[in-house]
């Protein structure tokens, strides 16, 4: 694992930095060839470049192989690296809300849910019904 970590950075510096406008090239898929986008990351663990596409910021992510540096990475890219990041916390957080919502009825102060959900099983069978 080490080996390919340092040769992933090795490869960020000669392929393009995070933060870089590449292009992609050399896929199977050849409708993505010619395709633009941000260098956001890199994947350690699948070897792959994580690039968000012009114009839609749709992650793809693509071996070293397969991208060529079309702009060094500069402040425009390091901003809208920046507002990526932030678009992407934020709908982490929109679906991690989500997830909770799912899981909790709609008035967790009521009653019930607190007789249901809060009270340990023992306490539950000695109070009057509701």
């Amino acid at each position: 694992v080490r080996t390919f970590v340092a040769s992933m950075s090795s490869m960020s510096t000669a392929k393009g930095q995070i933060g870089s406008t590449v292009k992609l090239v050399g896929l199977k898929n050849a409708a993505m060839n010619g395709r633009t986008g941000l260098l956001q990351s890199i994947d350690d663990k699948m070897h792959r470049f994580v690039i968000a596409l012009d114009p839609d910021d749709k992650l793809v992510k693509v071996k070293a192989e397969n991208i060529e540096t079309v702009k060094p990475a500069g402040k425009k890219g390091l901003k809208r690296l920046a507002k990526l990041a932030e678009q992407q916390r934020a709908e982490a957080r929109r679906k991690a809300e989500e997830r909770r919502r799912q899981q909790l009825p709609e008035e967790p102060e009521t009653s019930e849910y607190i007789v249901q959900h809060l009270l340990p099983t023992k306490s539950r069978g000695s109070l009057p019904p509701l």
